[in-house]
C-alpha cells in the first residue's frame, strides 16, 4: 500500500475526524499545504467504490421507478417511493464501514439534529432550574480553584508519564507537582466527557442537572468559563455550552479575537486577568484547544521551535517508518501539539504561583485520549474505537503549600498518584478542593480524600483494568512535601 493510501486507509476509514475545521484547514492553506492535505485523505479505490454505489443506486431506482408507475395503483406507487429511498440510503449507509468524508449518514443527522435540539432545550431547563441546596466553603481566607480541560491528550505521547520523546520539559521543572497514573476518560468524545466532569452525571446514569457552577455560586464563588473552543450556545451545539452558562462570567476565544489569535496562549491574558480578580472566591475552568485534530494548526508560526520533524519514538504499531513518512508526520505533528499545551499549561500554572493571593489549587487533566497510530493503523478518537490510548489521560494537581498543609490537617487531603480514577467522578474532587460541604458532594468519589472508595471503571460497558504500564509517576508523597 502507497503512503498515500495508508492515511484514508488507517485514518479517516477507522477514525480520523473530517469536520469543518479540516474543511477550513483546506481552503485558507497555500497550494502546498491543500496538496499534501489531499495526498494524506484522498483515495482512488474510495472515491471508485462511491460512484459505483451511487451509479447502482440510481440504476434500480429507474427501473422500480418505471416499472411502478406504468401502474396507476396508488400503493404500487407508495411501495415504488419507499424501495427508490432504500435503494439510496442503504449503499451510502453502508459506507459508513469506510467512515468517509462524504457522510452517508447526512440525511439522518439532519433528524438526529432536530431530535438532539428538542432533548437540549428540555436539557437547558433541567440544568437552569435553581440550585436550592446550601453549600458553603469551611476555608476561611481567599481561594482560587482551576480546573484546565485539554482536548485529546493521551498520556501515553507524554515524557511525563515516560514517553521517550520530550514532549513535556515545562511541566516537569514544575516543583510540587503531584502525576497521577491511572486516569481514564468517561468518554471518547467531548461532550459526554466533559458533561460528566461538571454535572452531577456519572456512568452509573445519574443525569445533568447540577452544574459545579451551581455548587461554587452557592458558596459563595465567582465562577469563570475561558473557552478556546465554544462560543455559545444553541440548539443542537451539546451539553458543554449548556454547563458553561452556568458559570457567572464566560469569555471565548473565538469570539473575542481575530483568527490569527485563536490559539492557545493568547488565552493567556484573559486567564491572568481573572486570577488577579479581587473576589474573594473563585473558580476558573478553562478549555483549551490541546491536540484537536488537525494538529498541524494547532500551533501558531511564530512557535516553529516547538515542532518535531525527526522520526518519531517507534509505537507498537509501527517499528519503523520507512515507506511510511505521512504517519511519521502525523505523529510529529501530535507530539508538537503537546509539547505546545505543556508550554501554554505551564504558565498558567506559573501564572497561580506568582500571582494568586490566597489558597489555590489547580488541576490540569485532558477531555479524553487519542490513539496515534500506536495500538491501531488509525489517528483519532471519534467513532467505534476501543483504544486504551483514546481513554487513558494525564492528570496533574498542585496546590499552594499553606493550603495543602490546612486540607491535610483538616483530614480532607491525602495525595496518593497510584489511585485509579475515572473522571465522571471529577466535580466531587472539585468540591473537595474547595473545602465545600454540601449534601451532593461524596468524599468516596474524590481522589484526594482520605475516604476514597475505588469503583469500577469502564469503556463502552466493558471493565477496565491497568495493563502493566510503562510510565512512571515523580510526584513526591504529601507527607514529603509538606515538611518543606
Amino acid at each position: 500500500m502507497t503512503t498515500g493510501s495508508i492515511i484514508i486507509t488507517h485514518s479517516i476509514l477507522y477514525g480520523a475526524e473530517f469536520n469543518s475545521e479540516s474543511a477550513h484547514a483546506l481552503l485558507s492553506t497555500n497550494y502546498e499545504e491543500s496538496m499534501e492535505f489531499l495526498a494524506a485523505f484522498g483515495n482512488m479505490k474510495l472515491l471508485i467504490t462511491l460512484f459505483i454505489f451511487i451509479f447502482m443506486s440510481f440504476l434500480l431506482t429507474k427501473i422500480i421507478t418505471i416499472k411502478s408507475f406504468d401502474d396507476n395503483q396508488s400503493w404500487k406507487k407508495n411501495i415504488a417511493i419507499y424501495l427508490t429511498l432504500t435503494c439510496i440510503y442503504i449503499p451510502f449507509a453502508s459506507l459508513r464501514n469506510f467512515r468517509t468524508p462524504l457522510d452517508p449518514y447526512f440525511a439522518t443527522k439532519i433528524i438526529k439534529k432536530i431530535i438532539a435540539a428538542h432533548q437540549e432545550i428540555q436539557l437547558a431547563e433541567d440544568i437552569q432550574k435553581s440550585y436550592d441546596q446550601p453549600a458553603k466553603s469551611t476555608y476561611q481566607g481567599a481561594q482560587t480553584i482551576v480546573l484546565i480541560i485539554g482536548e485529546s491528550a493521551t498520556r501515553r505521547n507524554m515524557h511525563l508519564y515516560g514517553y521517550p520523546r520530550q514532549t513535556t520539559p515545562h511541566m516537569e521543572c514544575i516543583d510540587q507537582l503531584h502525576i497521577f497514573s491511572d486516569i481514564i476518560s468517561s468518554s471518547p468524545t467531548t461532550q459526554k466527557a466533559i458533561g460528566r466532569m461538571l454535572t452531577m452525571a456519572d456512568l452509573n446514569g445519574t443525569p445533568y442537572t447540577t452544574t459545579v457552577f451551581d455548587i461554587f455560586n452557592a458558596a459563595g464563588f465567582q465562577t469563570f468559563w475561558i473557552s478556546a473552543q465554544f462560543s455559545g450556545q444553541s440548539p443542537g451545539s451539546g451539553i458543554v455550552p449548556i454547563i458553561a452558562q452556568r458559570a457567572n462570567s464566560l469569555w471565548a476565544l473565538k469570539k473575542n479575537l481575530p483568527p490569527d489569535k485563536h490559539y492557545d496562549e493568547f488565552m493567556l491574558p484573559q486567564i491572568i486577568d481573572t486570577i488577579d480578580n479581587p473576589a474573594q472566591k473563585k473558580l476558573l475552568v478553562i478549555n483549551i484547544l490541546g491536540s484537536h485534530s488537525y494538529y498541524k494548526e494547532r500551533i501558531p508560526e511564530h512557535r516553529v521551535g516547538l515542532i518535531f520533524s525527526d522520526i518519531p519514538p517507534k509505537t507498537r504499531t509501527y517499528a519503523n517508518f520507512h515507506g511510511n513518512e505521512n504517519v511519521s508526520q502525523i505523529i510529529n505533528d501530535y507530539d508538537t501539539s503537546i509539547l505546545y499545551t505543556d508550554f501554554v499549561v505551564s504558565q498558567i500554572f506559573e501564572s497561580l504561583e506568582k500571582r494568586c493571593r490566597g489558597a489555590w489549587a489547580v488541576i490540569y487533566l485532558s477531555d479524553h485520549g487519542e490513539e496515534v497510530f500506536d495500538t491501531e493503523n488509525r489517528f483519532g478518537h471519534a467513532g467505534s474505537s476501543t483504544s486504551r490510548n483514546v481513554y487513558e489521560i494525564p492528570f496533574v494537581l498542585k496546590i499552594s503549600k499553606e493550603y495543602a498543609r490546612w486540607m491535610h490537617n483538616a483530614e480532607m487531603l491525602v495525595i496518593d498518584t497510584a489511585r485509579p480514577y475515572q473522571t465522571d467522578n471529577l466535580i466531587h474532587t472539585l468540591l473537595n478542593l474547595a473545602a465545600i460541604e454540601t449534601a451532593l458532594y461524596d468524599p468516596n468519589k474524590s481522589i484526594v480524600n482520605p475516604q476514597f472508595q475505588i469503583l469500577p471503571r469502564w469503556i463502552k460497558g466493558t471493565p477496565y483494568t491497568k495493563e502493566q504500564s510503562t510510565t512512571s509517576s515523580d510526584a513526591l508523597p504529601v507527607s514529603t512535601e509538606l515538611e518543606k
